[in-house]
C-alpha cells in the first residue's frame, strides 16, 4: 500500500503548494494553526484539530490562497489534491477513505448552508447581547458580565425549536475571543463581553452579511478598529505561533502568561526584527496601552504579563472585515452542526 501519511513536526509550516501542486491535508492527529496573509505578516485565523481539513479549497480550485498553516504540535495528515485524490482513496484503508470523503462532503455542504444559517446566528448573538445589556453587570467601562446558567435559560425560553445546545454554541463563540465563557460549576459559570464595542461591530457585520434591515445597531461599533504598527503585529503573530503559548489564546482561564525579557527578545528575533530588542521597544508600550501587556520589575529583572485574550481581541480589531469573516465562518460551522444534532434529537 502506498504511503499516504505525512508528518509535520511542531513549528513546521504546512505547505499549501508542495512542488507547485495545491494540496489539502486531512488532519489525523495533532493541531494546526491557520493564518491569513496580511501586510505585516500573517494574522491568526483559527486552530484546526483532528478531522479538520487544511486548505480544503485546494482540491477543487486552481486559485492561489492567501493562507498559511503551522503545526502547533506534531501532526500526522493525509495529503490530498485534485490529481491524486482518486489514487489516494484507492490506496487508503476503507475506513480512512470513507472518513476523507465524509469530511469533504461536510466542507462543501457547510459552505452551501452558511447563508441560510446567518439570520439564526444573528438572532442568537443579538438576543444574548441585549439580555446581558439589560440584566448583566458592567464590570469595567465597555464590558459586560452575567451568570451563564440564567442567561441560557432565558434564551431557551425565546428560541424557537429545534433548540441548539447553547452551552456548546457559547463555547465556540468564546474560542473566537468575542466573549469569554468562564466555566466551572453550574452556579458560578459566567459569560463576559470584554469589549462591548467590538462585539457590537461584529453584530453590525453579521447583520449586513445576513441581509437584514439595519436598525438597532446601525451606526454603532465604528470605533472598534485598532491600527497596529508592523512590529506589534509581528510580535502578536510570534506569540500565536509559539507552541507553548499559542493554545492558551483559546482558554480564558489560562489567558495570562508571564514572560521574561529574554523571551520577548527571542520572539522579536524569530520575526526578523533584530537580535537585541526587548521590553523597551515601542511595540511593547503600544500593546501595553491597548491593555494586553503589563510590565513588571522584580529585583531589577524586567518581565511582562501578557493577557492573551486581550491580545486576541486586539488582533481581531486590527483587521475587522477579514477577521470577522473568519470568525463568522467558524461560528457558522459550529451552529450548523449543533442545529443538525438538535433536529436529529426531535
Amino acid at each position: 500500500m502506498a504511503e499516504v501519511i505525512e508528518i509535520f513536526m511542531s513549528g513546521m509550516e504546512i505547505p499549501s503548494s508542495p512542488d507547485g501542486i495545491q494540496t489539502s491535508y486531512l488532519i489525523l492527529s495533532g493541531e494546526v494553526s491557520l493564518h491569513r496573509k496580511k501586510l505585516q505578516g500573517y494574522g491568526f485565523l483559527t486552530l484546526l484539530k483532528p478531522g479538520d481539513v487544511v486548505f480544503p479549497e485546494n482540491i477543487f480550485s486552481s486559485s492561489i490562497d492567501d493562507r498559511s498553516a503551522y503545526a502547533v504540535t506534531d501532526v500526522k495528515a493525509v495529503p490530498l489534491n485534485g490529481g491524486n485524490l482518486v489514487e489516494r482513496l484507492r490506496t487508503t484503508p476503507d475506513w480512512l477513505s470513507e472518513w476523507v470523503m465524509e469530511r469533504l462532503r461536510v466542507e462543501l455542504g457547510i459552505k452551501k448552508r452558511m447563508v441560510a444559517a446567518l439570520p439564526g446566528i444573528f438572532s442568537l448573538c443579538s438576543l444574548m447581547y441585549n439580555l446581558m445589556f439589560t440584566f448583566g453587570k458592567t464590570i469595567s467601562p465597555g464590558s459586560l458580565k452575567t451568570y451563564a446558567r440564567p442567561l441560557m435559560e432565558e434564551i431557551a425560553k425565546i428560541l424557537p425549536p429545534p433548540r441548539i445546545s447553547l452551552y456548546s454554541f457559547f463555547s465556540a463563540l468564546s474560542e473566537t475571543g468575542l466573549i469569554d465563557f468562564r466555566k466551572g460549576d453550574s452556579l458560578s459559570e459566567s459569560i463576559l463581553i470584554p469589549d462591548e464595542n467590538l462585539f457590537i461591530a461584529f453584530l453590525v457585520f453579521l447583520q449586513r452579511k445576513a441581509g437584514l434591515p439595519t436598525g438597532l445597531y446601525n451606526g454603532k461599533g465604528k470605533d472598534s478598529k485598532i491600527e497596529l504598527s508592523r512590529e506589534a503585529g509581528l510580535l502578536i503573530e510570534a506569540l500565536f505561533q509559539d507552541k507553548d503559548i499559542g493554545q492558551r489564546f483559546f482558554d480564558p482561564e489560562r489567558a495570562v502568561v508571564h514572560l521574561p525579557e529574554e523571551k520577548i527578545t527571542e520572539l522579536f528575533k524569530i520575526q526578523g526584527l533584530g537580535d537585541d530588542l526587548g521590553l523597551s521597544h515601542s511595540a511593547i508600550d503600544e500593546l501595553q496601552q491597548h491593555g494586553a501587556f503589563t510590565l513588571a520589575q522584580d529585583n531589577h529583572v524586567a518581565s511582562v504579563f501578557v493577557n492573551l485574550r486581550n491580545l486576541l481581541r486586539i488582533n481581531i480589531a486590527s483587521d475587522l472585515e477579514e477577521n470577522f469573516s473568519d470568525i463568522l465562518e467558524y461560528i457558522c460551522q459550529a451552529f450548523i452542526e449543533l442545529r443538525t444534532n438538535a433536529e436529529r434529537s426531535i
